[in-house]
This record gives C-alpha cells, sequence and structure tokens, in this order.
C-alpha cells in the first residue's frame, strides 16, 4: 500500500516514481487494494480471490468494454452534439447516449491546488537519486546477490 495515508500530491509523486522506475526497465510488483491507483500505475494485473487468479491481463485488455464506442469530438457546439446523437440514433434504430469526458478525481484536485493550473508538476521535488539512475544490467545484478 504505497500510498495509503498519503495527501493527493504526494501519492501522486509515488506514483510517478513507481512510473519511472518501470519505464526505466525495473519490474515493480505492486500489491493494494486501492484499485484506482492500481489503474493508475499498472500495466498488468492480476485479481487474486483466496490464493486463485480469478483475472488477469493487461489494464486496458481487462477494462475495455467491447460492447460500446464512444466518440470524442473537440469544440463542438451543444446544438452540434444533439442533431450528430439524433442522426446517429435514427440510423442506428436504438438509443445512443452522449456525455462529455472526465479526468480523474486525482487530476482535477493537482489542477485545483496548483498555482500555474495544470497538474502541478512544476511544484514537485525530483526524484530520489537512486531512482533517477538507469537499473543495472541482469548479469550485473545477479553478480551482486
Amino acid at each position: 500500500e504505497p500510498t495509503s495515508g498519503l495527501d493527493p500530491i504526494a501519492c501522486r509523486e509515488v506514483k510517478d516514481w513507481l512510473r519511472l522506475l518501470a519505464a526505466g526497465g525495473m519490474t515493480v510488483l505492486l500489491t493494494s487494494h486501492l484499485l484506482a491507483d492500481v489503474e493508475d500505475v499498472c500495466h498488468r494485473v492480476a485479481i487474486l480471490r483466496d490464493g486463485t487468479v480469478r483475472a488477469g491481463g493487461s489494464v486496458a485488455e481487462l477494462l475495455q468494454r467491447r460492447d460500446a464506442v464512444r466518440l470524442s469530438i473537440e469544440g463542438i457546439e451543444a446544438a452540434q452534439a444533439e442533431a450528430l446523437r439524433r442522426e446517429l440514433e435514427s440510423r442506428l434504430a436504438r438509443p445512443v447516449g452522449c456525455d462529455h469526458p472526465r479526468i480523474g478525481l486525482e487530476d482535477f484536485f493537482l489542477r485545483a491546488v496548483s498555482e500555474t493550473g495544470d497538474t502541478g508538476q512544476e511544484q514537485r521535488r525530483p526524484p530520489a537519486e537512486f531512482l533517477r539512475r538507469p537499473p543495472a544490467p541482469p548479469a550485473a545484478r545477479e553478480a551482486a546477490t
């Protein structure tokens, strides 16, 4: 539970550091019941119950709804969106939903408390030196053990 008890800014920093480690070639094993954090950080997940893997795979594959498609159009007026929605309903002969994309609450919070209005990146401390170093090649890690 690396983010348990942390405020949103520190939580984002920890998740960014975990992503940095993974991007540097390290395997990071994260166990958590904070599923939003898992979704933010992990590429692959395994869902366990009673010691048995009940589901596993990439986060993108597991969470994708294959029975629906969402179209996103920026800079469109409400009346234009409604006309397009009605046209699709007419062509498909079934109801068509229309909504606005959302950002996560963590991103919203970080933007709200940032002095510049973005995600607050410039206010964060740089990661510790050991996190910035590239991981040793596998042969060097084996020799060190």
